[in-house]
């Protein structure tokens, strides 16, 4: 008879108030798959006398046990689930391997259920202190993140917004990122965004790189791989700026890489802060007396679309003296975004989606100020745009 549902003691550790159970109770009541009256009482055999027939006993009869409750497909009883915690306490099951990839496969399902159908943080909280009291199969935390991470990044939406929903998962990764398997799965979402996520919260907030130290080489390849990548992408100016510092230190960013990085910041219209400004100026120097670094950068520029140009906006005084230095240091580029504007317009030049350069107005404007941009180009802009 299998009795489930019904109530199990609570550490399920030797009666006192009945007969001790021998052996050969215990292999009727395995014979019968009396998984409740079982573990109620496979402790009544004297640790001296807990053999090789009986350790195989306890082990069959968890596998049996956790094989029926995932027929249930994640809707275990509150009684069922403690019951798997107290019996993964057990020095015969808890250093298992079989067993503990079993159950780590019966509670995925069950935390999944859990997260789609009960209160968030009651789920939340049994799945984190699950994982921090007991051992798990490496690749437990990957599955798990991978089951509930929608249910938590809507949750985190909902009530969280400041925190990004990513480190919330992070709690689940510790155990995979430090093992060489890591590298199989740190470029798979959402564990990769999970590990960036983290690095750019340490960053944010000046820590030292104590994530780093936890990763696996072969993971940490992937994830710089895919912050370099970032790092020129369309990427928002406040983002490019964590993760360039991310980057910096750890690796040794490569020339072109450092001062793409800064004209793009440039461009940006971010404001730049007073050691970036004279850290900025000192490249923008160099860089005009290196042609061929300067050929490369304005190569790699010219590939985007929309160009960057959100500093010709002029709005503030920096973003003036920003454009300012950008035709003095950098000036093939401000031509090649004016002639940009003047093919557009004059349809000389057709691009899919319309006009690369979207703040052609902007720079005419501020070069009538601070004369950016030869007389000539000025002139044509002008016929071109005035009806």
């Amino acid at each position: 008879m299998m009795l489930l549902n019904s109530s199990w003691t609570n550490a399920y550790s030797p009666s006192q108030t009945s007969p001790r159970y021998q052996v050969r109770d215990l292999e009727v009541l395995e014979s019968e798959k009396s998984y409740r009256e079982f573990f109620q009482h496979a402790k009544d055999v004297l640790p001296s006398k807990r053999n090789k027939a009986w350790k195989q006993m306890v082990q069959s009869m968890a596998m049996e046990f956790l094989n029926t409750l995932k027929l249930s497909n994640g809707n275990i009883s509150p009684k069922n689930y403690k019951s798997i915690l107290e019996i993964s306490k057990w020095a015969t099951l808890k250093n298992d391997e079989f067993f503990i990839k079993n159950r780590d496969i019966t509670l995925i399902q069950y935390y999944k259920y859990c997260f789609n159908s009960s209160e968030y943080q009651t789920c939340y909280n049994k799945a984190y202190d699950f994982f921090k009291k007991y051992n798990t199969h490496t690749e437990f935390g990957y599955t798990l993140i991978k089951a509930v991470s929608n249910r938590i990044k809507t949750e985190t939406a909902e009530n969280d917004f400041q925190i990004n929903y990513q480190l919330k998962l992070w709690p689940f990764i510790a155990t995979l990122i430090k093992s060489p398997i890591s590298e199989f799965y740190c470029a798979q979402s959402p564990l990769k965004e999970t590990i960036e996520q983290k690095i750019l919260q340490q960053t944010y907030n000046n820590t030292k790189f104590s994530v780093l130290h936890h990763l696996h080489p072969d993971c940490w390849k992937v994830i710089k791989k895919g912050f370099i990548t970032t790092l020129f992408q369309h990427t928002d100016a406040y983002s490019r700026k964590k993760v360039f510092h991310a980057l910096k230190g750890t690796v040794r960013l490569s020339s072109n890489d450092t001062y793409l990085y800064t004209v793009l910041q440039m461009l940006s219209g971010i404001n730049l802060t007073p050691e970036e400004t004279l850290e900025y100026w000192d490249r923008m120097q160099k860089l005009s007396k290196n042609y061929k670094l300067r050929e490369k950068i304005f190569a790699k520029l010219k590939t985007y679309i929309p160009l960057p140009g959100n500093t010709f906006i002029g709005a503030t005084k920096q973003q003036k003296h920003i454009s300012r230095a950008l035709s003095r240091y950098f000036p093939e580029y401000i031509d090649f975004y004016a002639t940009t504007c003047i093919q557009h317009f004059s349809g000389e030049k057709n691009t899919y989606g319309g006009n690369p350069a979207t703040h052609c107005h902007d720079l005419f404007k501020l070069s009538k100020s601070l004369n950016l941009l030869p007389k000539a180009k000025v002139y044509q802009y002008t016929k071109l745009t005035t009806f």
